[in-house]
């Protein structure tokens, strides 16, 4: 629980900032919903970095984490709202927070085992404790025999940091970030979908993916929190409106930073990136009726 805490708190600036800069339209409700994941994946992935580069340790650690403390507030403090498009009114006007409140209460239940976990199951986790005991020793994925392992690096860090940060083991630190994880994943697909009038049914679309459940339950960890950015960009990708180069540069960034986590998340968005490509493509010329059909 006190990692889970010490989570929430250290995500929800960065989070909030990115939530800002990125989807300046979005009301509070969507700024709130994909925080979590947004500054989650921020985070994690700064952390692989610093690990790639040879540079880790916790003070620096904690600098990087002072810092997207930091940058979040004065986006914040500076930020002022757009004027509100007919299309987001007419969306937020016809918002039925019944089936948010039906699609966030069957999502509650289905995280009910989750949560309710106090120990990791299946083996993953063995390793990835592996890796940030080495990190926390060594400053690298180096083992005492100079083995050097070779694995994204941006879950181990940030285990590592927050099991130094919160003094707890590492097994209930990972799942604890597992827990998180798929939190942040539901509310931020409830904040993608709710951009284009579909909040609870996004929901209880994420409910039914159980691979997720799954996942976290047999410690597949750094998996999920490779798709922490993939609402997000799910959910702007989907709007027509705004520059498409500037979507798919942002796009592109975000698969480099899940690389940093795990292949999985980079590759799906990837396959986003690739398909939007395609999709326009076929929108062109003699092709447009085949893209119709």
């Amino acid at each position: 629980m006190q990692a889970l805490l010490v989570l929430s708190l250290l995500t929800l600036l960065p989070g909030l900032g990115l939530a800002t800069t990125l989807h300046p339209q979005g009301d509070r409700m969507q700024r709130w919903c994909a925080a979590p994941a947004l500054g989650l994946a921020a985070l994690a992935a700064t952390f692989g970095l610093v690990v790639l580069l040879g540079a880790w340790s916790m003070w620096l650690a904690l600098v990087v984490t002072f810092l997207f403390q930091v940058w979040g507030l004065l986006t914040l403090r500076r930020f002022s709202a757009p004027a509100v498009q007919e299309r987001d009114a007419w969306f937020r006007a016809q918002r039925a927070r019944h089936r948010m409140w039906i699609g966030g209460a069957i999502a509650l239940l289905g995280l009910l085992p989750v949560l309710a976990a106090d120990l990791p199951q299946g083996v993953d986790w063995v390793g990835f404790t592996a890796l940030a005991h080495h990190a926390m020793e060594r400053g690298a994925f180096v083992s005492s025999s100079g083995h050097s392992w070779l694995y994204p690096p941006g879950f181990p860090a940030l285990l590592a940091f927050l099991a130094q940060l919160t003094g707890a083991p590492l097994p209930s630190v990972g799942l604890a970030i597992g827990q998180f994880t798929l939190a942040a994943l539901l509310l931020g697909m409830c904040s993608a979908m709710d951009r284009h009038g579909a909040g609870g049914e996004g929901i209880l679309a994420m409910i039914l993916a159980v691979g997720l459940f799954s996942k976290i339950l047999d410690s597949g960890w750094p998996t999920v929190l490779s798709l922490a950015l993939l609402p997000f960009n799910l959910g702007w990708m989907l709007e027509v409106d705004g520059p498409r180069p500037e979507k798919r540069l942002t796009l592109f960034l975000s698969a480099v930073a899940s690389a940093f986590l795990h292949p999985a998340g980079a590759f799906l968005l990837m396959l986003l990136l690739v398909a939007d490509v395609a999709s326009q493509g076929l929108a062109k010329g003699q092709l447009d009726r085949l893209r119709l059909r």
